[in-house]
């Protein structure tokens, strides 16, 4: 997995079951500006909202922003690792809202880090290396 995974949110669910649905919405190649309707599902709750490429650096590095309930930048930085493949580090500062940060509340504190509160621990991290994704502000 590299940048072109992480830019291309049709190709998400192949390392984030949680996002089941994005549709773009206008016409054109991906690039920075464009904006993706999103549904992620949440144990058995549908959450929509909007994602936006906001920068993209071509092999490097990706940025998101994710609208309510979410309220999220997502940084993804991509470096290869010394076995030939990709380390992805992601950066998750968000602050849930509505009855979602009830909700969340709920989990251990685990499941609050990472981008879609679950999404993310399915890449799974590699001994010696830091954590992929760093905790939420405030859990």
């Amino acid at each position: 997995m590299g940048v072109a995974s992480l830019a291309d949110p049709l190709r998400w669910h192949e390392f984030a079951p949680a996002g089941i649905y994005r549709q773009q919405i206008g016409d054109g190649p991906p690039t920075v500006g464009t904006r993706w309707e999103a549904t992620d599902l949440i144990g058995p709750f549908l959450m929509r909202f909007v994602d936006e490429l906001v920068e993209l650096e071509t092999n490097r590095r990706v940025v998101w922003y994710s609208s309510a309930p979410w309220n999220a930048r997502v940084e993804d930085l991509c470096e290869p690792d010394t076995d030939g493949g990709t380390s992805v580090r992601a950066r998750y500062v968000g602050n849930i809202s509505g009855w979602l940060r009830m909700l969340v509340g709920w989990l251990p504190t685990p499941r609050t880090s990472g981008a879609s509160a679950g999404c993310w621990p399915c890449i799974p991290a590699r001994p010696g290396l830091p954590g992929r994704v760093s905790s939420m502000p405030g859990s």
